[in-house]
């Protein structure tokens, strides 16, 4: 070691530069990002619904569910991932929640009869099925 000051000099640099580390105030970051979901964004959702292991879209989408509730497209997305990883009593309950939320389509409603009838409660089914209006 030839130059053991330079070292230390150094040394006491990085502790001085370290101190100096401005503040960052955490709730203001997560409020700006609060509405983006840079994922969603990126066509996460489609994989996760096709080709994703069903197990991970079911903890993607509950995440995303439960952050922005009102977006029916992660309820839905639960609800598929759920049925897809074969846990029907939780499919059935979240395609109720989907069939109950303002924009719910046809289409949500026979989705729902599928969870039912795999979940072996025909005559709800039929009941779902029912309440669907026949296309003109």
């Amino acid at each position: 070691m030839r130059h053991p000051n330079v070292l230390i000099a150094l040394a006491a640099a990085l502790i001085a530069l370290s101190a100096c580390e401005k503040e960052i105030d955490k709730d203001a970051v997560d409020r700006e990002f609060s509405g983006v979901n840079a994922i969603d964004g990126a066509g996460l959702t489609e994989v996760m619904l096709t080709a994703g292991d069903p197990d991970e879209a079911v903890a993607y989408f509950s995440r995303s569910a439960e952050q922005d509730p009102a977006r029916i497209d992660f309820q839905r997305g639960l609800a598929k991932s759920l049925v897809r990883a074969k846990r029907y009593p939780e499919a059935t309950s979240a395609w109720t929640q989907v069939v109950a939320h303002d924009g719910a389509t046809n289409e949500d409603r026979v989705s729902l009869a599928d969870a039912l009838i795999r979940n072996n409660n025909w005559e709800r089914a039929e009941q779902v099925l029912d309440g669907i209006p026949p296309d003109p």
